[in-house]
């Protein structure tokens, strides 16, 4: 099995089955990350908005990590307004020194700025399509699983057949934020073909 980084017709392929849908970066282009395969995520194009209107530029690793600080934020706070301290972990990695500068000068505005409560919840509902912290883990949890099966997301044949799948993962191996996003979906010991199947199927469900 020869896993391409770059299939031909990626975009067409993908948006055959889900029309209407962004090809979101899981790793920001702004952040380094490529158009690989392995980096795009079929997103509904509202949500995919309401994400980058929640996160900007965020690594999905950073907001894994800051995910229960910013429901709670959202979700428990007794104000009708707050800050979004979150974005402080947005940096512009790809760019020209004045670029550089405005992304920084923009960021200091949007920390500064109060921004409203129902507003903040309105766009998390739209992200991850509701209010729970645990559809939101999984939301993300699914794009993991496209950093790690790119394309073969399409494929049942691969992501459900025992010999399909081990000769898939022996051909592309996870390295870098793959590997990361494979140590999040089936622990960092791994675990079995089987054991995998039943991970997947418990995330797509």
């Amino acid at each position: 099995m020869v896993t391409e980084l770059f299939p031909r017709g990626l975009k067409k392929r993908y948006s055959s089955r889900f029309p209407d849908r962004n090809l979101h970066h899981i790793i920001p282009r702004s952040r380094k990350g490529d158009s690989s395969q392995f980096n795009l995520f079929p997103y509904n194009r509202e949500s995919h908005s309401a994400f980058h209107d929640l996160f900007w530029n965020m690594r999905i690793d950073e907001i894994l990590v800051e995910l229960p600080v910013i429901h709670r934020s959202i979700f428990e706070s007794n104000r009708d307004y707050i800050h979004t301290p979150w974005i402080d972990l947005c940096v512009l990695e790809v760019g020209s020194s004045k670029e550089i500068i405005r992304f920084e000068e923009k960021k200091d505005r949007r920390l500064e700025k109060d921004i409203s409560i129902q507003w903040l919840g309105e766009k998390w509902e739209t992200t991850f399509g509701s209010d729970s912290i645990e559809t939101a883990c999984l939301k993300l949890k699914e794009m993991m699983l496209y950093m790690i099966f790119g394309i073969n997301m399409l494929d049942k044949s691969i992501l459900f057949n025992n010999g399909n799948l081990a000769e898939f993962l022996e051909a592309s191996p996870c390295t870098d934020e793959r590997l990361w996003a494979f140590q999040v979906c089936f622990g960092k010991d791994g675990c079995s073909v089987h054991g995998m199947k039943s991970k997947i199927a418990r995330i797509l469900k």
